[in-house]
C-alpha cells in the first residue's frame, strides 16, 4: 500500500488496498481487499473483495463482511497497526509492496513467500545455537 493511496473518509477512517497471499493449492493466487481502518477507534472493515488467479489472469468478486471488526483476524489487525502504528512498523519487519499491476504482484508473492521462509529458519537455527551456549554456560 502507498501513501498515495490511502485516502481519507468521513469519520476519520482511511481507505486503503490490502493483498492477502495464498500458497495452498485451490486458492487463488491472492486477494485483493479494499479495506477501511478507524484508528481513533480501533476497528476495522472490508468494504471490497476480489481474488486473483493467475492461471486466469483475471480478478472476481469474492466474499466478505463488511461489519466493523474491533477484533478482527490477525492479516486485518496487522494491516491495521501498519496504517495506525508507523513506528512499530520497523521492528515488525513490515514493508510497503509499493505500486504495481496485479500480474506483477502475482509474481512478487512466491519470492515474498521464499523470503519469510528462510527468515523463519535462520531464526529457529539462531534459537537453537542460542540454547546450545546457554546450556554450556550453565555447566
Amino acid at each position: 500500500m502507498g501513501k498515495e493511496y490511502i485516502f481519507n473518509r468521513p469519520g476519520g477512517a482511511k481507505s486503503l488496498g490490502v493483498y492477502q497471499f495464498y500458497e495452498e493449492p485451490g486458492k487463488p493466487t491472492f486477494t485483493a481487499y479494499d479495506v477501511e481502518i478507524d484508528c481513533a477507534k480501533n476497528r476495522v472493515r472490508i468494504t471490497g473483495a476480489q481474488d486473483f488467479r493467475s492461471v486466469f489472469n483475471k480478478l472476481r468478486n469474492a466474499k466478505y463482511s463488511s461489519q466493523w471488526q474491533s477484533k478482527p483476524d490477525t492479516w486485518l489487525a496487522q494491516s491495521r497497526d501498519f496504517l495506525c502504528k508507523p513506528v512499530d512498523r520497523q521492528v515488525r519487519k513490515m514493508e510497503r509492496l509499493g505500486v504495481m499491476p496485479a500480474s506483477q504482484i502475482a509474481k512478487a508473492g512466491p519470492q515474498l513467500f521464499q523470503i519469510l521462509n528462510r527468515e523463519a529458519a535462520k531464526a529457529a537455527i539462531m534459537q537453537k545455537i542460542d540454547g546450545g551456549f546457554a546450556q554450556m554456560s550453565a555447566k
